[in-house]
């Protein structure tokens, strides 16, 4: 399996985006980040962020990108985990 093309869509004044974004960060997940751009998400359809896109698939609740952190193994940020 390659490695995932990860986009993450963001605000930066977003408390939940800042977390996910510290997750991938603390799990060295490469990942390109687009941030602030509200033309583009709203031509997009979303409705809020944090926004993830892996390989084309959005996913777009916020319970949904935890849950897709936690399957990847990146959830925490506590170097035990």
């Amino acid at each position: 399996m390659g490695e995932q093309h990860i986009i993450l869509y963001s605000s930066s004044e977003c408390t939940r985006c800042k977390l996910v974004k510290q997750m991938l960060n603390h799990h060295n997940v490469k990942y390109e980040e687009v941030t602030d751009n509200k033309q583009l998400m709203i031509d997009m359809g979303f409705e809020s962020v944090p926004v993830v896109e892996v390989d084309g698939k959005i996913i777009d609740e916020y319970g949904c990108i935890l849950d897709w952190l936690r399957q990847n193994g990146w959830y925490s940020l506590w170097e035990d985990d």
